[in-house]
């Protein structure tokens, strides 16, 4: 069975010299000297070795290999819970408007005093703990109607209350922000394409059986996947590592390895190391050529001007490619026109 490689830190499939074994028995007492302890590491493909099947042999899969390392966003159900915190903020916030507009109209004293009973601002807010505490006491039932009708009375002068629903806000309000705080960090993360969640899906299904079918069903959602790796060197020839294409068997048969396992496992540091000299020489040639041409080739202006600009849109279009952000396809443009524009002028001022 193939596996991606470990594409971000290389690997060793070697466990590490001295590392204890599951089944061994416990270590003889000896005496202490410098490593002591040293046997009792664990490496990455220890915890591979040893997990169980299933979700511990899972989890170490994803710790191993880092292209692995995908996790859900919950995208939906973040916006779900927003939403419903919302209608509810939104509710207390038109209540508190309500009693707002209802002192101005007959109690225009409250609102320029203290909104809250002074003698009670340490009191719970919960009723609870001082209005519905429960009673030994053998109640009639008229006494029990009276009580369920004074309890009653009390829930609906709570919405009267603008200190209880101010109090009542604030802990909506923490959570609220916090999850869309929460929601703007996970939408920084990577994405990961569609063609790697399927390898992760393959992975588990044939290597990490579950028995119950529901267990699949957190990864079911393939665009809701995001991954905390953060150089996702492997995303750009993914072609050559995920499925059974001609070139991924030619780049297994060169860079492939196979591990105690008999699973094959793809080294791509030196497609790391050839993607980032290809990148690098592309950027040259980016650069190199409209000086080539507006040096070698005699144009007019108009044609110049021209070059600068199909060049321009060519950098920006191999930046887009990069998935580099806004920032820096801007700031990477300005430096690459004000490089193109003062070489023509002063090509221009020698001509002339």
């Amino acid at each position: 069975m193939t596996t991606p490689a470990r594409l971000e830190e290389g690997h060793e499939m070697n466990r590490i010299p001295g590392s204890s074994d599951a089944n061994e028995g416990p270590a003889e007492p000896r005496t202490r000297n410098n490593n002591a302890g040293h046997e009792n590491f664990r490496g990455d493909s220890d915890f591979i070795d040893d997990a169980p099947a299933g979700w511990p042999s899972i989890a170490a899969t994803q710790l191993y290999y880092p292209n692995f390392s995908i996790h859900r966003r919950f995208s939906y159900l973040l916006h779900r819970v927003l939403i419903d915190q919302e209608t509810k903020l939104a509710y207390l916030e038109n209540e508190l408007e309500k009693l707002d507009k209802k002192d101005k109209e007959n109690d225009a004293d409250r609102l320029n005093s203290l909104p809250f009973d002074p003698e009670t601002l340490l009191a719970s807010h919960t009723p609870a703990q001082a209005q519905y505490q429960p009673t030994s006491i053998q109640t009639s039932p008229t006494t029990s109607k009276a009580g369920k009708e004074q309890k009653k009375t009390n829930e609906d002068n709570r919405w009267d209350d603008k200190d209880l629903i101010l109090e009542s806000a604030i802990s909506r309000l923490k959570n609220y922000h916090e999850l869309l705080l929460l929601g703007k960090e996970t939408q920084n993360l990577p994405r990961i394409s569609r063609r790697e969640h399927r390898a992760f899906y393959d992975e588990v299904e044939s290597r990490h059986t579950l028995f119950d079918a529901s267990a699949y069903q957190f990864l079911y959602p393939n665009d809701d996947f995001v991954t905390t790796n953060t150089d996702r060197v492997h995303h750009y020839f993914e072609r050559l590592i995920y499925g059974d294409t001609p070139i991924k068997k030619l780049i297994k048969g060169i860079f492939g390895r196979t591990d105690e396992n008999f699973n094959l496992e793809i080294d791509n540091r030196i497609l790391v190391v050839a993607f980032k000299v290809l990148v690098v020489f592309t950027s040259g040639l980016l650069l190199l050529s409209p000086v080539a041409i507006l040096l070698l080739v005699n144009l007019s202006r108009s044609l110049s001007f021209v070059v600068v600009v199909v060049f321009s849109f060519a950098f920006v279009a191999a930046l887009t490619c990069l998935k580099s952000n806004w920032d820096t396809i801007l700031v990477g443009l300005s430096a690459y026109m004000a490089v193109l524009v003062t070489f023509l002028s002063n090509l221009e001022q020698g001509k002339t």
